[in-house]
């Protein structure tokens, strides 16, 4: 399913990359990178459904243990 919703998806482990198309061509950063390789392979092993109307804690604790909360955009990029 699909939401065309950015949070619900990556939520429900569907991360559509199409919507970073406006950050193409900039440089990587490899933690960044890192970081949702990461995200990746744990939204792999945590399958989200709707059914459960919880999200169970240890997807949140991983997700916490890789900085995925912590993440900050650089000015540069818009952020703060």
């Amino acid at each position: 399913m699909n939401y065309n919703n950015f949070l619900m998806d990556a939520f429900l482990g569907k991360l559509n990359t199409d919507r970073f198309a406006a950050f193409q061509g900039l440089e990587r950063d490899d933690q960044v990178d890192e970081i949702l390789n990461q995200y990746k392979q744990i939204m792999a092993r945590y399958p989200v459904s709707e059914d459960a109307g919880a999200v169970p804690q240890e997807l949140f604790d991983e997700l916490k243990s890789i900085g995925f909360f912590g993440l900050s955009i650089p000015a540069r990029y818009g952020g703060l």
